[in-house]
């Protein structure tokens, strides 16, 4: 389900909005403002796919304001001035409605913007291939919690609680890996997308505990950051 964001300075237009989305099940509304700042406050520090984004705003134009804090977000612009539709484009906007919009147009906006999040996440769902117990294994890299390694052995520990052991160095697991993955230790990396939380010493990963090494506290920081 794609987790969705809603800002517009029309409080009739952010109910519009959040009416449509309650008939579309694969549409997430988590948030609807009418403050920028605030909206700035939440994309920061929450999950969000997308944004229905108003161009036209009394604080900041929408289209600026994708460009500072949304990029990385998929995005629908709304607004009742058609002219502002090719720079909405330019910026890789997935569809641009002209209020007042009906029920139907604001699917047919919602399906691009799904099939436009399934491509990316194909695009980005990253495999490495594994030899253990002489078989070969091709492994999703987000199933991949963290690694130990000792000597020219690594033990791969997966979401699902098991593990695999493959004669490999640690320089050369971390040669085939994204960059999703961090070394903490001498003897772990971790797979940053399953961090529950840092302290000092430790790092916690799917609610197990990793050490932390003291040459490789600042790397962890700047992610932590």
């Amino acid at each position: 389900m794609m987790k969705c964001l809603a800002i517009d300075d029309e409080p009739l237009g952010l109910d519009l909005l959040a009416g449509y989305c309650k008939k579309i099940s694969n549409i997430d509304l988590v948030g609807k403002f009418t403050n920028v700042d605030k909206a700035k406050e939440f994309i920061l520090n929450n999950e969000v796919d997308l944004l229905f984004l108003d161009v036209q705003m009394p604080d900041m134009n929408g289209i600026d304001f994708y460009k500072q804090f949304g990029q990385d977000k998929l995005v629908v612009f709304t607004t009742a001035f058609s002219e502002y539709a090719y720079e909405g484009f330019n910026v890789n906007a997935v569809d641009y409605l002209v209020k007042p919009f009906d029920f139907n147009r604001f699917l047919q906006s919602c399906n691009k913007a799904i099939e436009a999040d399934n491509l990316k996440n194909k695009i980005h769902e990253q495999f490495i291939t594994i030899k253990s117990d002489y078989k070969i294994y091709n492994l999703k890299a987000k199933e991949i919690v963290f690694i130990e390694s000792k000597d020219d052995y690594v033990k791969l520990f997966l979401v699902d609680g098991k593990h695999l052991l493959s004669k490999i160095t640690t320089k050369g697991i971390l040669e085939i890996l994204p960059k999703e993955f961090i070394r903490v230790h001498r003897s772990f990396i971790i797979n940053k997308n399953h961090v529950n939380h840092i302290s000092t010493y430790s790092i916690m990963v799917n609610q197990i505990e990793v050490p932390i090494g003291k040459n490789y506290k600042i790397e962890l920081q700047e992610f932590n950051h």
